[in-house]
């Protein structure tokens, strides 16, 4: 009796995966009037519109091609493209519009096993696929008049989170302290507010 064994695994799609490296990770759609471009650390988030600012640019940014591995990494990794995409335009805020899930293909593995007597051959296989998830954020890139940007305090700038699921509040506000928008004494009120229900 001979037993032939395969062990085949599909790499095609993981080496796609790596050369889509070569595609952008944020793009930008143009709406009003460009400016030098500035340091992305000088780009500020907005969860609602300032009271006076110019529309630049529409934004769309993955954390595809990244490093990141934790949804909460790859939040942020879509959330530093999108700053970084405004910044080249002279934009100095971002409007965020949304930040969630994109899929970006599979990473799939195979084997064989194949069994042969005489003139008769039986074989066998298995196979597995693994999503590959990214996150995907989109916003406006914004020109904030100076006068606006002197006289807005940090808490301005953090406004109620948006109607949503308590568990998804929770972990946009979790997002907001780590990131450093919002204090631990803001955390810790907004999230006793979520728990009640409010």
């Amino acid at each position: 009796m001979k037993i032939i064994r395969y062990a085949v695994h599909q790499v095609p799609l993981l080496i796609v995966v790596f050369f889509l490296a070569a595609c952008a990770t944020s793009s930008h759609v143009i709406v009003g009037k460009t400016r030098a471009p500035i340091s992305p650390d000088q780009v500020r988030l907005y969860f609602e519109p300032p009271a006076r600012f110019e529309e630049v640019a529409v934004l769309d940014a993955s954390s595809k091609n990244s490093w990141a591995v934790t949804d909460q990494g790859k939040t942020n990794k879509a959330i530093k493209r999108l700053k970084e995409e405004a910044a080249k335009l002279g934009a100095n805020g971002v409007l965020l519009r949304g930040v969630g899930d994109q899929y970006g293909g599979s990473v799939a593995t195979s084997t064989a096993t194949a069994v042969g007597y005489g003139n008769t051959a039986t074989g066998f296989g298995t196979g597995v696929a693994v999503p590959v998830m990214h996150k995907a954020a989109s916003g406006v890139a914004i020109y904030v008049m100076e006068d606006q940007q002197a006289t807005m305090s940090k808490k301005d700038m953090v406004p109620p989170l948006p109607k949503a699921s308590i568990e998804d509040r929770l972990k946009a506000l979790k997002s907001l302290r780590d990131e450093n928008l919002i204090t631990q004494g803001d955390y810790d009120k907004r999230r006793d507010d979520i728990l009640k229900g409010l």
